[in-house]
């Protein structure tokens, strides 16, 4: 169960990313991650603020849920999934909001074509958790989507491409039938993002 709970942990970041900016966008990606030096690549579904993330060689599927306040790690053998209350949610994770969450300083460090797409970079700078943090963002100008983000220290970095968007199957975003419930009452705990003291 602990290696669950912490596959669960590192699934929350991951899926943060693009749920509360997500607003009404509906899309299906691949993606491509690393947290705390560990790669991460799978197939992610957003739909508003929904977001499905199936990742290889992670156990269950990932589902979060802000509209009912959880986060859903799904498995088959046996059939169940775990259920994280976002009230447990670290008090950092919402960084990647648009704009940031406690964000103080923006700048638009350039703007770029990368195969065809106009892309914004963005240094971000916000303060959460007491701590000071700092983020280089893409913005897709077309999508009006974060695309990869990363901390300055290279410590989170995550991307999306071959972006479709388009309606998603609600279906996508709920446990199958049949599958018990089990409830985490936490998370393990650790600084997700690193950070500086607040100034």
């Amino acid at each position: 169960m602990k290696r669950l709970e912490t596959a669960l942990a590192a699934g929350l970041l991951l899926l943060a990313a693009w749920a509360w900016p997500a607003g009404a966008a509906q899309f299906k990606a691949d993606l491509t991650a690393v947290t705390h030096g560990v790669s991460h690549q799978g197939k992610i579904w957003v739909k508003g603020g929904l977001v499905r993330a199936d990742l290889k060689h992670r156990p269950g599927v990932l589902i979060l849920r802000p509209d009912q306040g959880a986060l859903l790690m799904v498995l088959s053998r046996p059939a169940y999934y775990l259920a994280l209350p976002l009230s447990e949610m670290p008090e950092n994770l919402d960084a990647f909001s648009w704009p940031i969450a406690g964000e103080t300083k923006r700048k638009l460090l350039k703007t770029l074509k990368v195969s065809g797409r106009v892309w914004q970079k963005y240094l971000v700078e916000s303060v959460s958790g007491g701590k000071l943090r700092k983020f280089y963002i893409w913005r897709d100008k077309k999508l009006s989507l974060s695309v990869k983000m990363t901390t300055t220290d290279g410590r989170y970095r995550a991307s999306l491409s071959n972006i479709e968007k388009g309606p998603q199957d609600e279906a996508l975003f709920s446990p199958p039938p049949g599958h018990k419930k089990v409830t985490v009452s936490k998370l393990p705990g650790f600084d997700w993002l690193g950070g500086d003291k607040k100034p």
